[in-house]
Order: C-alpha cells, then structure tokens, then sequence
C-alpha cells in the first residue's frame, strides 16, 4: 500500500495538472466571448504554476515518484495555459486584420510548440532565452490597451521572432557553415582533395554513389549524422592544412 508521503507527493502532481483543468475552462468561456473570465482562470493558472515547485522539492516528489515527470507535466500544463489558449484568444480577439487573425494564432501555436520543446530555452544563468513564451501576458495587454489593428499584428510577429529567433539564426548559421564546406567538395573537388585530404574525398563520393544525398534530403536521422562526421572531418583537415 503507498504510504502517505507518496500520496502526498501525488497530490502535488495532480494540482499541476488542475492548471490544465483551468486551461480548458478558459479556453471555454473564450468560445463564448467571457474574456474576464478566461483571464480569470489564466491568473488561476499562474498560481499553481508558482506554487507547485515550491511544493514538489518541500515533499520530495522526483525522489518518491520517479514514474512520473514533474518536468514534462510542467511544460504541458504551461504550454496550454501560457501559449495554446492564448493563441485562440489573441486570434479570436478582434483585434487583429480578420485574414490575419487565424494565422497569427497557427504562428504563436507553432513557435511556442517549438519553445518548449527546446532543452536550451535557458541559459546557464536560468535566464531565459528570447520572448520566454508569455503569451498569456501579450494577450492581456491586447485586450487591456485595444491597440490598432496593425500595431497587434507588429506585435505579435515581435513577439514570434523575439520567442524563437535566437535559436533559428544559430541553426541558420550552422546550417550555412556545413553548407559552404560540402559546397566546396562538390564545386571544387581538386580544391578539396588538396585541402582537406584526398581519402575525406574519396570517403565523400563513396557517400554520394551510395544515394546517401538523396536520402538526406528526406531527413533520415543516421544521413544527419554521416552528415555531421563528413563536415567534421573537412574542418579538421582545413585547420591542420592552414598550421602548414
């Protein structure tokens, strides 16, 4: 029989999981227009969302339940209550062009999926990376200041690429820099085979006969990775080459 410290403990999971209860009834009495009162449960679910850490270290809730994650209940509960809700409400507001109303709110939905699901959202710090996902916050100040109908689409595009545009230019950048190497071995080989050593070359266009490049463009996880040791060994040999 579990003892009481465990049902304590999952208690505690199931107040945080009482956040995605009030998610629901928010997103319901949106449906009807009672915007005080969706905000109302939104504030609800701020407070459970303060108060559960606090309570899963004080009972020890990781360590007597490792089961079930604390962690990822957090961010599903959050991730309805700061972004999904929101995004309807900001999309159903009114106070958005009516063709853009829609897919401002398919964009908040997406760029916050995308956020959570970042394990480097934080820093080292515990700072947060970008716009921290508040959409919550950006709704009720949409409802609360009634700006024109240009000045909410500029703010929500912001606010967009405030939340993921950090992450996107360093994958643009990594994207780019493997872009130029395996550029230089399919324009220039002989460059190449002189640069970064003949058997990376040889090693390479065993790959392309192989159809490991067609592959790639379908996103097959082990081609990433082949991927990833090819432009590896080219910047080795390009930096051993650059020593002499």
């Amino acid at each position: 029989m579990p003892s009481f410290a465990k049902l304590r403990a999952f208690v505690v999971h199931i107040f945080t999981a009482c956040g995605a209860a009030l998610g629901l009834l928010a997103l319901i009495l949106a449906t009807g227009g009672h915007w005080a009162a969706m905000f109302f449960c939104l504030g609800l679910a701020l407070i459970v969302d303060a108060a559960d850490g606090p309570l899963a270290r004080a009972f020890k809730v990781a360590e007597l339940l490792p089961r079930w994650s604390g962690e990822t209940l957090d961010l599903v509960v959050d991730f309805v209550t700061y972004v999904f809700v929101p995004a309807f409400a900001i999309a159903a507001s009114g106070y958005l062009p009516h063709a853009l109303a829609i897919p401002s709110g398919i964009v908040i939905a997406i760029t916050g999926a995308l956020y959570f699901s970042d394990r480097e959202m934080k820093t080292r710090d515990n700072y947060f990376r970008g716009f921290p996902g508040l959409w919550n916050l950006a709704a009720f100040y949409l409802f609360l200041l009634e700006p024109p109908e240009w000045a909410a689409t500029a703010g929500v595009l912001a606010l967009a690429v405030a939340q993921d545009g950090p992450v996107l230019g360093e994958l643009a950048l990594a994207v780019g820099e493997d872009s130029l190497v395996l550029g230089e071995l399919v324009l220039h080989p002989g460059r190449a085979m002189d640069v970064y050593g003949a058997h990376i070359v040889e090693y390479s266009c065993r790959s392309f006969l192989e159809n490991e490049v067609v592959v790639l463009c379908f996103g097959r996880k082990e081609l990433v990775c082949d991927f990833g040791v090819l432009t590896g060994y080219l910047r080795e040999r390009a930096e051993d080459a650059r020593k002499f």
